[in-house]
């Protein structure tokens, strides 16, 4: 950005040339009204006013027998000069224009009677290290005094109202700055990245912070934002590196989208009673902040809004609160309860995902829908009470929730998207209410309700997965909670396999499949496992379309009969041997939960 505001304004310096008269090296335009504006010297910028170390702007000139009153410095007209070091301008030098003095090499500027800077009038003058602003002054335009990297203190005269857009950005030895009463409106990135701007106390008659304001100034240990102030789009104190206290007074009701994005050492915030909404990334990566009481009637919060407040070990979330977005709490990795509003019937999208802490989940009313990576990586959520009127699960909802022990679902589940409970290592059982005509379980294990598809295989103790004759498909992701398989049995049935089966799975060692065409194997079935230290046993006579298949060929293959497993007697899951896998199933007939 700053490459592209320079290269337009070398482009205009060069076509600057013209001017009326020439009086002890300084150049003029002249005008009817009997005025003189001060232009440049030269048509090529690098040659402006060249040989100009400190200049002194008359009151008037006489030209032609006239006598002109110099009121203005042109735009541009000591743009790029390298020599200038300082500029004395005379009483009736009222305004300097836009580019006045952009990229030029001048130290000191004093300007008696000034009322008006124009934009960029001196935005990277990096050698200016101090500006005497005139009582008279009202008017300072935007990015004014941008990348003045060497100018120390600023005071501010009373007639300014408006700080513009960019004004101080990147003044980074800027260290003070007295600010009159009479300042309303503070803009864009007025002060951004002032790094050594230290602690500032806003003007009460203050009324508006624009975005950006304050962004990335380092030196700022503690911020005060008055009541009243209208907060524009946000980011007012992002990135302050070493602020650590904000207190927004109370009869503000808004706190704006990234606040104090990325404050670091920010560890208290005080928010008042009167906030009723909390912008998106408000407080976002926040990570010592321990200290944030949410206000009794707050009914808003934004996306991110405390992503990865990993030091927050409390959020009481008012029942006021209807609208929560995604990923508000992602990260806070302290908090170990929280409490969910009577009104917000849905979970939203990684809401609670990496807080590794969370343990209890309590939802004052009842939840419909639980959406994708809500829970994921809560590793010590070990329960969790699922609403009887809850009826969606999105993708990867309580994935990696590593103590996550039993699920019991409600008869109202209509969807259960893949992934949801995956690499749950420690997931033993899943219990499905009987009136549910979407879902079933069957040996603890999750199917869809005609038994077809198989959706999740707990982690139960046992080595040896046997998938229950009947099954015709295994959806994704199905068997990633369980580290404990070493052997798994396939029955014929089985025509497909999902995405990431048995993903990371390095404990099997012998797969017997029963089916004499090979399955189809989706992406990354068996991704991380080295497959030449399986043994495939597949039925006699279709070892070679097994080789011959892409994703079963580097598998040790060998044959055996299937006719001779069959003949076992108690053998009901066709695995060749009698065991407790063959009574559970049978027990599961007996109580008429398979359909098989």
């Amino acid at each position: 950005m700053k490459q592209l505001i320079l290269s337009a304004l070398l482009f205009h310096a060069l076509v600057a040339s013209a001017y009326d008269v020439m009086i002890d090296n300084i150049a003029y335009n002249l005008f009817s009204n009997g005025t003189a504006e001060v232009t440049a010297s030269a048509p090529n910028a690098r040659d402006n006013y060249k040989d100009c170390v400190n200049l002194v702007i008359p009151d008037n000139i006489v030209a032609d027998g006239i006598t002109y009153s110099v009121t203005a410095i042109g735009k541009e007209a000591f743009g790029y000069c390298s020599s200038i070091k300082s500029v004395t301008m005379g009483k009736n030098v009222t305004e300097i224009k836009d580019n006045a003095f952009n990229v030029s090499s001048v130290e000191h500027v004093t300007m008696p009677a000034v009322t008006a800077i124009g934009e960029m009038a001196f935005v990277d003058c990096e050698y200016l290290e101090s500006i005497d602003l005139p009582d008279c002054l009202t008017t300072i335009g935007n990015s004014a005094f941008a990348y003045c990297y060497k100018l120390k203190s600023v005071t501010l005269p009373d007639g300014i109202t408006r700080i513009a857009d960019h004004t101080f950005d990147y003044c980074s030895e800027l260290t003070e700055v007295k600010m009159p009463e009479t300042v309303t409106y503070i803009g864009n990135r007025a002060f951004a990245e002032c790094e050594k701007l230290q602690d500032f106390t806003l003007p009460a008659s203050l009324k508006s912070l624009g975005n950006d304001a304050f962004c990335k100034c380092n030196s700022l240990t503690s911020f005060t934002i008055p009541a009243g102030i209208q907060l524009f789009d946000g980011g007012q104190l992002a990135e302050c590196a070493n602020l650590t206290t904000i207190i927004i007074e109370d009869g503000n009701d808004y706190i704006p989208p990234r606040l104090a994005e990325g404050c670091q050492s920010l560890t208290t915030v005080i928010i008042p009673e009167s906030v009723i909404y909390i912008g998106s990334h408000a407080f976002s990566a926040c990570n010592k902040l321990t200290n944030a009481v949410l206000p009794s009637k707050l009914e808003q919060i934004g996306d991110m809004a405390f992503y990865y407040c990993s030091s927050m070990k409390q959020f009481d979330i008012p029942n006021t609160v209807t609208s929560i977005d995604g990923c508000a709490f992602m990260g806070c990795s302290s908090i170990e309860s929280i409490t969910w509003p009577e009104n917000l019937h849905g979970i939203p999208y990684n809401m609670f995902e990496n807080c590794s802490q969370l343990r209890d989940f309590n939802a004052r009313g009842y939840i419909t829908s639980i959406g994708r990576d809500a829970f994921q990586q809560c590793t010590k959520l070990e329960a969790f009470n699922f609403s009887d009127r809850l009826t969606t699960i999105e993708y990867g909802a309580f994935n990696a929730c590593t103590a996550l022990r039993k699920v019991e679902l409600p008869a109202a589940v209509k969807e259960i998207a893949y992934f949801a409970f995956s690499s749950c290592t420690a997931l033993e059982e899943f219990v499905v209410d009987p009136a549910n005509t979407n879902f079933t379980a069957v040996n603890k294990i999750l199917y869809s309700a005609d038994g077809k598809k198989l959706i999740c295989y707990p982690n139960m103790s046992a080595s040896k997965c046997v998938i229950p004759p009947g099954t015709t498909s295994v959806d994704h992701n199905a068997f990633t909670t369980c580290t404990n398989i070493t052997e798994v049995v396939i029955p014929e049935s089985v025509t497909e396999f999902g995405n990431n089966n048995f993903w990371n799975s390095t404990n099997i060692k012998l797969i017997t499949d029963y089916s004499s065409v090979p399955q189809v194997l989706s992406t990354g079935c068996f991704e991380g496992v080295d497959v030449k230290n399986i043994t495939l046993r597949v039925p006699v006579g279709s070892a070679d379309a097994y080789r011959a298949a892409d994703k079963w060929k580097n598998f040790n293959i060998e044959e055996f009969s299937p006719e001779t497993h069959q003949n076992i007697e108690g053998d009901l899951t066709r695995d060749g041997i009698v065991d407790v896998e063959d009574v559970n199933y049978l027990i599961n007939i007996i109580l008429g939960v398979s359909n098989r």
